[in-house]
């Protein structure tokens, strides 16, 4: 291993030290061996002392009583013919065994005498030892001695001695701790911290520009051990690092090369139409920088009408798998150059066959039209010409009317196509997720466990960008719709901060909360469940690029008005920070701070825009307050309506589902099938399964069933019409939508249907069977 720099000898150093412990490890190590041995030696000796001392009195008390008996006949012999003075005598004489602090004998004639100091009740031994006679005609009870011991100097020999054994056995754990935490400053500490100075000295810049680092060579197997491992993983890391920069450097310099020599206009998109890249000459079409560019699409530059006609060449250029053409008549924003381009679309996909995006080219052909048209004017008469003018302006209004009403047409579609995408992008996702979960409840194996926790989080993630995906297109287009409930801002950050407690705990940071005192009891009315969407977005953010530190959730009220309320949420962390251009669009659609962020950290950028869209639709504004290096606050405001003051009522977690319950299952899918059965049989319940609503409506027709599980696009009969005709006969057996189909209009068609409630894919487990144990028969 290298020997430690500077830094390395810096961070070796640590803050201070102590004894030589410079590691804060060490330290921390010592610390607690130490705290941990002292507590344990002083609840040994306690135990220790307290256990001598009971056996210490024990053998007192038994002594006591051995005195007493000895001494008992000739005292009682002595109080029967009643000499004092040999009475005196003999009770005196006691006074001089060591275990005998004072003597009372109580004699039946009523007499009592005392010899010794008095002795308090709380450190004395007593014992009473009964006088008997013993003579000629039979025994007589003539009185009782009591003998005292007093426990004073007892119990102060063995605390001295307690005190003296718990100091030498602490000042033993004292040296083992401190050897221990030498020894590892020595073996572990110092070289992990020569592994970090080399860590914290890498930068991209210098894997591009320095030599690709050497690999170490390692020492014998029979000396290597695991930080030597570490080493040469790290070297490695370095090299393969350095090699992927420049190759990518090398790539990039080519391509944006080839890209500006050529003198048409060239760009890139990925397959939603979002641009990737593009050409100087590009930058004057749209009369924006390509930094302006990237990232946004046609519909931010140009107008709705242009922006559909390149979408919709771009889908028929991935749709055909190969390169298209057609004519455009463009004009350039830098300069107003109006002119016809022959445009050509190809599909770029990567070398696995995954389409990554479209590639455009467009060379400009104004001159070799107007020479054509040049020529047939000379060719052709006047009126000739006069006609088609007329016919093209015929044309071109119906053009127009075709492009509107297909404008209109693509609304319609639009809502047609999310809903039809949400259906099959959450089937198999349902499918995923379902036959994950069981195979975590039946394998125990750690890895196998591990791999199927990533593979359910990877689902999750997935899942989350579809519902951003369907957010952003319902707030375009108008139709998102907030409810309007009962809303405790308390509650709302509570939930933000148990949602987020997982991740915070796994990054060491600590997360707190910060209410202004008006809100806590204040009623309100609104969406409980998009202020939280926001905040956690916020929230998910402030961890994702914080390392260190604290994460702040707050509210205060910011204006007080008779009917309603403002209220300012934010967040606020003390990560890497923003820069001022990044400030001024973090909130736009599909937009990061940079490049590189996005890819160390992962995005979509659709979160922000989604947050900045809620808050407008509470009537707030969002906003940032960054400083790179110090931390951001995300802030977003929200009118809110007074409420009234209800009663909460806590609902429990757990379910209480009868079993033996019958239960239809309709679902054409059979994975979905296999996953539903299993969650559902090993509740303890009789599950049949109807592949469309015909076969779901005949089986009703003869058999009972205490609930119905309903899917919404089935072949055949969907179950829509399945469960208007279910209820024309009159059938109230609870029916459960279990659909893929999510939207809130999706729900709304269910219930006007007939159906009872509404549970969307993927199926959450603990959601099923809540719904489950609302209405299937009670358990008892």
């Amino acid at each position: 291993m290298a020997a430690p720099g500077p830094a390395g000898k810096t961070a070796a150093a640590g803050v201070g030290g102590f004894f030589g412990l410079s590691s804060r490890i060490a330290r921390r190590l010592w610390f607690w061996v130490f705290v941990a041995g002292g507590i344990a030696t002083l609840v040994v000796s306690l135990i220790e002392g307290v256990v001598g001392y009971q056996r210490h009195v024990a053998e007192l008390e038994l002594h006591v009583e051995s005195i007493g008996a000895v001494v008992a006949p000739p005292l009682a012999q002595s109080a029967w013919v009643y000499n004092r003075e040999q009475i005196d005598t003999q009770l005196k004489s006691l006074l001089r065994f060591p275990d005998v602090s004072a003597v009372r004998l109580h004699l039946d004639k009523g007499d009592v005498l005392s010899h010794g100091a008095d002795v308090p009740a709380d450190r004395a031994i007593e014992r009473t030892v009964p006088l008997v006679y013993a003579g000629p005609d039979g025994r007589f009870d003539v009185g009782r001695l009591v003998l005292v011991k007093d426990l004073g100097e007892d119990r102060r020999k063995l605390v001295r001695s307690w005190a003296i054994g718990f100091v030498a056995n602490a000042a033993v754990i004292f040296v083992i701790a401190f050897l221990s935490a030498l020894i590892y400053q020595t073996i572990v500490a110092r070289r992990l911290a020569t592994i970090a100075a080399e860590l914290r000295d890498v930068t991209a810049d210098d894997l591009r520009h320095r030599p690709l680092a050497e690999i170490p060579a390692l020492p014998d197997p029979a000396r290597r051990d695991e930080l030597d491992d570490l080493v040469v993983s790290i070297a490695n890391l370095k090299r393969t690092g350095g090699q992927a920069l420049k190759d990518s450097d090398r790539e990039r310099i080519l391509q944006r090369t080839l890209m500006d020599a050529i003198p048409d206009l060239v760009w890139i998109k990925d397959p939603e139409g979002v641009y990737l890249g593009c050409n100087p000459l590009f930058e004057r079409f749209f009369g924006a920088r390509e930094s302006q560019i990237l990232g946004k699409t046609d519909h931010d530059f140009v107008a709705k009408d242009l922006a559909d006609f390149f979408r919709r060449h771009d889908r028929a250029a991935i749709e055909a798998g190969r390169p298209t053409t057609n004519e455009e008549w463009i004009t350039f924003a830098d300069g107003g150059y109006h002119g016809l381009f022959e445009t050509t679309k190809t599909p770029v996909r990567s070398s696995d066959g995954r389409l990554i995006g479209v590639l455009g080219i467009a060379h400009d052909i104004s001159d070799a039209r107007r020479a054509q048209e040049d020529l047939a004017l000379h060719r052709d008469r006047l009126e000739e010409l006069v006609r088609q003018r007329t016919d093209q302006l015929g044309d071109t209004n119906r053009e127009l009317s075709h492009a509107k009403n297909a404008a209109e047409a693509a609304n319609h579609a639009k809502s047609a196509f999310l809903a039809n995408m949400s259906h099959e992008i959450r089937t198999p996702m349902n499918a995923i997720l379902g036959l994950t979960h069981l195979l975590q409840r039946d394998i125990a194996v750690p890895a196998q466990t591990e791999k199927l926790d990533k593979i359910t989080a990877s689902a999750k993630h997935l899942l989350g960008i579809i519902n951003d995906i369907l957010d952003l297109s319902k707030i375009e287009a108008d139709r998102l719709v907030l409810e309007e409930t009962t809303l405790n801002v308390k509650a709302t950050l509570d939930h933000v901060l148990s949602m987020m407690a997982d991740r915070v705990a796994a990054k060491g940071l600590e997360m707190v909360e910060e209410l202004d005192g008006r809100l806590v009891g204040l009623p309100l009315l609104g969406d409980p469940l998009r202020i939280g969407q926001v905040l956690i977005n916020f929230a998910g953010n402030a961890v994702k690029f914080t390392e260190r530190g604290r994460i702040t959730l707050r509210a205060a009220l910011v204006d007080d008005a008779v009917e309603r309320v403002k209220i300012r949420f934010e967040v606020q962390d003390t990560g890497i920070g923003l820069p001022p251009e990044a400030q001024a669009r973090v909130f736009d659609a599909f937009e990061q701070a940079e490049a590189s962020t996005a890819r160390r950290h992962g995005g979509t950028g659709l979160g922000l825009a989604i947050s900045r869209r809620l808050a407008r639709l509470m009537g707030g504004e969002t906003g940032v307050v960054s400083e790179v290096g110090q931390g951001s606050t995300f802030w977003f405001t929200a009118w809110l309506k007074r409420g009234c003051v209800e009663a909460v009522t806590a609902a429990g977690n757990g379910h209480s589902i009868r079993v033996g319950c019958r239960v239809l299952l309709v679902e054409d899918n059979e994975i979905n099938q296999e996953v539903a059965l299993d969650l559902l049989e090993s509740e303890g319940l009789v599950v049949e399964v109807a592949n469309h609503g015909g076969e779901a409506l005949e089986k009703l027709r003869t058999e009972s069933y205490d609930l119905v599980l309903m899917d919404m696009q089935m072949p055949v009969m969907d179950g829509l019409e399945a469960t208007r005709r279910i209820r024309e006969l009159g059938i109230e057996t609870p029916i459960i939508a279990m659909t893929a189909n999510a939207f809130e209009e999706d729900r709304r068609r269910c219930e006007a249907a007939g159906m009872n409630d509404f549970i969307a894919k993927p199926v959450e487990p603990d959601n099923l069977y809540a719904k489950l144990a609302r209405w299937l028969p009670d358990s008892d």
